[in-house]
């Protein structure tokens, strides 16, 4: 991950998603330690979403200023999540977690995704 970091920040990336399981905890501290000195390193906007915890959490994690860590609701509790990267600074990831629930009818459609602009916009955040 270091490595695929230090080549993406020479070459003018705004901001970085990270998919991932595990959340912060006792058993993956030497994991995130070392990740946290990584995105430090990067010194980008990031967004580490992960399971794990079964609940929404949205937070800045490891105190690291430029990291943010959403932990997703358990499987088949939540609606489906839409985050869009932004080359916004202060808004790099736009989350929008209340899509219709399209499980129980097949004919619906997702909505369309909005630009990031427009959705900022549109929710009072421009």
């Amino acid at each position: 991950m270091h490595s695929q970091l230090s080549q993406q920040r020479e070459e003018a990336v705004f901001a970085a998603l990270v998919f991932g399981h595990g959340q912060p905890s006792t058993a993956t501290a030497q994991f995130f330690e070392s990740f946290g000195q990584i995105v430090s390193q990067f010194a980008r906007p990031m967004l580490y979403l992960h399971g794990d915890g079964h609940r929404w959490v949205r937070d800045t994690a490891l105190k690291v200023r430029q990291l943010q860590r959403i932990q997703v609701d358990q499987g088949g509790k939540a609606s489906p999540l839409l985050i869009s990267v932004t080359d916004n600074a202060l808004h790099p990831f736009v989350v929008d977690r209340r899509l219709p629930d399209t499980r129980s009818s097949s004919s619906a459609a997702l909505p369309q995704a909005l630009e990031p602009a427009e959705y900022l916009r549109r929710s009072g955040k421009d």
